[in-house]
Formats: C-alpha cells, structure tokens, sequence
C-alpha cells in the first residue's frame, strides 16, 4: 500500500524507492489518496498505469481527482489568502489528467484485503473528504494534511472547516498512536500532540 502520491511527475522517484527496497511495480497492490488536493494524487494515475495498483479515496473528495480540478481550500490568515490567489492563479500550469478512483472509501473500511492491518478514518478539515489511515498493530496512523510538521508542529494553513479540523485532530489523540506521519514534514510522536501551533505558525515560518 501507498499512502499518496505527491504532484505530477512524481511516479519515477516512486518507483526507484520501491526498487530500492527490492519490490516491483507489482507488488504495489493499493494507493491511497488522504485527499483529493494536487499534491496528493497528482501522480496517482501514472502509478496506477506503471503498477496495476488500485486507486482509493474517500467518496467527498472524489470529484477532485474525478474532473481533474486544481484546487487548495481557504487559509487561516491574509497571508494566506494572497499566497491562495496567487496559487490559484497559476494553477493552470499544473495539468491534471482526470481518473476514476476504483474504490470510494469510508469511515471504518478495512484494507486488509489488500495485505494491509489498517482501517480508514474520516479526518475531514483539511478538506471535506480528507481520510486518515489508521495501522492498530502499529500503533501508526498516516494523517495526511490533518497535521504539518516542518521543523513546527501546526495545523495546515489550509483548511475548509476549522472546527471540523480541530475535532478531527482531537480524535487521533484519542488514538494515542505511537506515531503520526503527516504528508508534509517529519514523523510525529503522540506526546508531542499538546504543542499543535495554529496554522498561522506554519506560514510565518514559510514566508518570513
């Protein structure tokens, strides 16, 4: 299994980390979409082709990958609202070729048949259909954007329901996983969950 894919273009790096570890193509059997943004399925298809892999993501977010839209939700701050248009107004450069997901996740769906001890929980804020995916045998959980950890700890600067976001990081502390990874940033450990920074944080730290 693969937890997201990264932007477009991204599927050779992909597979040569897979060679690395000495899997083929084949062995990919599962790729999931935390959700639906650019940065996260963008080369989902491309790996899909190269792999056999099938595609799932939760059913609020499929629509994104469906029509191939390039989209990111509202910031918490007015540097992030202009860092917002600014992205969005380029965004026509970054070509999404649109695909079907084979599979329409949902909350307590188990991947097992897939080779894989893990279950999907539905972590939305970031965006509407953002999933977390929940490995109990390890005690790990891969978040997605429900968290950023790049050198600060904080909530994404993106975010389509802050209220929703907030509730949904409550319930991965109630997990007490060992270890969160989020998409951006390093591994996290569950004692480190008391210090999540507002997402403003994050931005400073992006843009000084």
């Amino acid at each position: 299994m693969l937890v997201d894919t990264g932007t477009p273009r991204n599927a050779r790096k992909l597979l040569d980390a897979m060679n690395s570890l000495g899997l083929e193509p084949r062995d990919l059997k599962l790729i999931v979409l935390t959700h639906g943004h650019f940065d996260h399925s963008g080369s989902a298809l491309e790996l899909k082709r190269a792999t056999g892999a099938s595609i799932a993501i939760h059913r609020r977010d499929r629509f994104l990958v469906a029509h191939g839209i390039n989209w990111i939700p509202p910031a918490q701050t007015l540097r992030g609202q202009l860092l917002r248009v600014a992205f969005l107004a380029l965004s026509w450069r970054v070509k999404l070729e649109p695909f079907e997901p084979d599979l329409a996740l949902q909350e307590g769906d188990s991947l097992e048949r897939f080779g894989v001890d893990a279950i999907v929980l539905e972590t939305p804020g970031h965006s509407k259909g953002s999933i977390s995916v929940h490995v109990p045998s390890l005690r790990a959980v891969f978040v997605g954007d429900l968290l950023i950890n790049r050198d600060l700890l904080s909530e994404p600067v993106f975010a389509e329901d802050r209220e929703a976001l907030r509730a949904s990081i409550g319930r991965i502390r109630k997990l007490a996983p060992w270890d969160i990874y989020p998409a951006h940033g390093d591994r996290v450990e569950y004692k480190q969950l008391n210090k999540i920074l507002p997402g403003r944080y994050q931005l400073w730290w992006w843009l000084p």
